[in-house]
């Protein structure tokens, strides 16, 4: 058999069966005893039916298949932010050399990227004085997909409860693999691009509560140039993309588990307000709109009840206000509209409807030219 063969996916109900829980807890089990020989006094358990019930619960398991034929499995858990964690790492003895290790590891490490981890860890127990063979092939094997030593403990300083079990004095290794991809330097810009954890968790957030999925990063931008090489540089490694204005979309629609979160806020100019139009950034609100038109006696023909929305996201979705019966959505009062498309090239339109149909995921509208009225 390939390589190719083996898949990898995350629990579903029917492993929830008790036929299912106890084959992978006897493989887990099976595994570790050969793995860890002479380690123990006696052959100790690794785990438990009631333990691997509850990580497929959580869709804290990857397991592995060979045609159907479960023949593997690692344990996956977000340590602290931006660090993941595998363990429980187990192939079935007679299905060695066919990729079944490397194959869930490069699952676990894409769950961590899906969570925005830039590291990823396991802990290695080793004999303190002797040199184990099945723990010295770890260390090799581990070495070859990108995993370092970093720091190395006593056992009887984490797990002290368990000492009296061994055969021999033991210390756990703490491994690390960086998940940063080569060539994904972001590119220069004129704004900021954030990792910190305030800005990612203030993104992962939005009017609804619900749903929270957290980004890779957050882009300040300063420029529709921004926003453009943003969308580039994302698409070039693999990363959704999600534009934000005011938080008021829910259900996580303007979120991006891992990706990069575009916060349209900064750009909030009034550029012109002219006898027929105002030109104005995505990113203001109607309120700022206003404040700019008023002064010289123009309005906007259609405005939503509530005007602290941004311009870009009521103009994506329509914009429906009191006076829609006569003047329309908002978006049918827009003369033209400035976009960056999903490849990440500028582009200019008009009307709106022909700039982005179904544009919602697909275009980030960086400037409009909307029609304004004499204020009644």
């Amino acid at each position: 058999m390939s390589e190719e063969i083996v898949t990898t996916r995350f629990p579903t109900e029917m492993d929830l069966a008790a036929s299912t829980i106890k084959q992978l807890s006897d493989l887990i089990n099976a595994v570790y005893d050969d793995a860890e020989a002479g380690i123990w006094k006696r052959p100790a358990p690794r785990t438990n039916p009631a333990e691997v019930e509850r990580l497929l619960r959580d869709r804290a398991l990857i397991l592995a298949e060979i045609e159907g034929v479960l023949v593997g499995a690692v344990s996956v858990n977000l340590m602290s932010d931006g660090v993941g964690e595998f363990g429980m790492l187990v192939a079935d003895c007679n299905q060695r050399g066919r990729g079944i290790g490397s194959a869930l590891v490069a699952r676990a490490e894409n769950w961590a990227r899906d969570r925005a981890c830039h590291t990823m860890r396991l802990e290695l127990l080793t004999p303190r004085n002797w040199a184990h063979p099945s723990k010295e092939f770890l260390k090799q094997w581990y070495s070859r997909v990108g995993y370092s030593p970093q720091a190395t403990g006593r056992f009887e300083t984490l797990h002290l409860d368990l000492v009296p079990l061994l055969a021999t004095e033991c210390d756990f290794t703490v491994w690390c693999k960086s998940l940063a991809q080569i060539g994904t330097q972001p590119p220069p810009l004129d704004g900021e691009l954030r990792f910190d954890r305030e800005a990612r968790a203030a993104a992962a957030d939005d009017f609804g509560h619900i749903v929270r999925n957290v980004p890779q990063g957050v882009l300040l931008p300063a420029s529709d140039d921004d926003v453009a090489a943003m969308i580039r540089w994302a698409n070039a490694i693999g990363r959704k993309v999600a534009p934000q204005g005011q938080h008021h979309s829910v259900y996580g629609r303007a979120q991006a588990q891992g990706g990069i979160v575009i916060d349209m806020s900064q750009l909030h100019t009034v550029h012109a307000v002219e006898d027929d139009r105002v030109v104005v950034d995505a990113g203001a609100t109607w309120s700022e709109v206003l404040a700019a038109t008023l002064p010289q006696g123009r309005t906007p023909p259609v405005l939503t009840g509530y005007l602290n929305l941004s311009v870009g996201g009521t103009l994506i979705v329509g914009g429906v206000g009191d006076t829609t019966s006569r003047y329309g959505v908002q978006s049918d009062n827009v003369f033209e509209i400035e976009v960056v498309t999903g490849t990440g090239e500028k582009a200019t339109r008009s009307p709106i409807a022909s700039a982005c149909p179904g544009c919602v995921g697909f275009t980030t509208s960086s400037r409009g030219r909307s029609s304004v009225a004499n204020t009644p």
